[in-house]
């Protein structure tokens, strides 16, 4: 009987312990910092911000048959792909 007394109140406080996780919290300098590290990893990854502005829309021209070698080779490397070696470390068998 003593054990029906106490199911309410422990169900009763896994409700009220998972309800606090989904509580709000305030976070000001987590707010105000978001972000700060993805703009300082693209600002140190970027050697010259106005390249584009000086050299303009020039494009660098490549001779035709160095192209058509490179589509060629390409082509015929996925036509006939070099054999991969599967390594299997441990796995699928059961010790049987």
């Amino acid at each position: 009987m003593r054990a029906l007394h106490v199911l309410p109140a422990l169900s009763g406080l896994t409700a009220a312990w998972l309800l606090a996780g989904c509580a709000a919290t305030a976070s000001p300098n987590t707010d105000t910092t978001m972000g700060d590290a993805v703009r300082v990893m693209r600002a140190q990854q970027l050697i010259d911000a106005s390249a584009a502005q000086r050299h303009g829309a020039t494009v660098t021209t490549t001779e035709g048959r160095t192209v058509r070698g490179a589509v060629d080779s390409l082509r015929e490397a996925s036509k006939n792909p070099a054999p991969s070696t599967v390594i299997n470390v441990g796995g699928g068998s059961s010790g049987q």
